[in-house]
């Protein structure tokens, strides 16, 4: 078997170390280390001889085979692989690629509805936490309103208040996954982790945008009643 230095760093593995393991059908095995490779992206941590992995797979058939080759009997050699295997597809390297790239789009589009509604969710969270925050400090806005305030200096000093703790929470989540990333470390394949600051501007933004408009809309409910009505108003 070979292992990634991931593997090997973490279990202090060296080539030529028998390890005991189970197999994908829990038979028990021992294994010998014959080698030790770095970047895992393409290979997973683990790489099994072929006819062992086939042996005690649940489905012995290969996902992808990668060939290459020209003539009429390299041609005439995929038509008999496509006439024996009924699952079996041959696809030129663009193809190939292309059906790669689409998965991936459509694995993207399903974070992303779930992103979506993660966004909802928060929106939702905004607007009830304002609304608490509004009503329970309902008398000090109807108090100055009664004092001779207007409405666009008690909507103002409101404003202020809502960006500042809005600024505040956006600032210790950063700081939550920016310790998180720094525990994390590097990429364990090799490399720095890869953050897409653009998204990452996007979501802080959004999130100030949400906590600006769940505390303003109840306040500016509030700060746009009558003065008679606010006179006859009780905690």
């Amino acid at each position: 078997m070979a292992v990634s230095d991931t593997v090997a760093r973490a279990g202090g593995v060296r080539v030529g170390r028998v390890l005991r393991a189970r197999l994908a059908d829990a038979t028990p095995a021992e294994l010998r280390v014959v080698a030790i490779y770095r970047r895992s992206n393409g290979l997973g941590d683990i790489v099994l001889p072929h006819e062992l992995a086939v042996e005690h797979a649940a489905a012995p058939l290969d996902s992808a085979v990668f060939i290459s080759g020209r003539g009429a009997g390299w041609a005439r050699g995929l038509r008999a692989i496509v006439g024996a295997v009924p699952t079996a597809v041959v696809h030129s390297r663009t193809a190939y690629l292309a059906d790669v790239k689409a998965l991936g789009q459509q694995q993207a589009q399903a974070q992303w509805a779930i992103a979506a509604l993660m966004i909802l969710i928060a929106a939702m969270a905004a607007l009830n936490t304002g609304a608490l925050a509004a009503a329970d400090r309902r008398r000090e806005l109807v108090l100055a309103r009664l004092c001779g305030a207007t409405r666009g200096q008690v909507i103002r000093a409101w404003t202020l208040d809502s960006f500042l703790t809005t600024v505040a929470g956006i600032a210790m989540g950063a700081i939550v996954v920016l310790v998180s990333l720094a525990v994390a470390g590097s990429d364990p394949a090799g490399g720095a982790i890869a953050i897409p600051w653009g998204q990452a501007g996007l979501v802080l933004g959004g999130g100030l945008v949400l906590g600006l408009v769940g505390a303003l809309l109840p306040a500016a409910v509030i700060g746009r009643a009558p003065l008679t009505a606010l006179a006859g108003a009780r905690e």
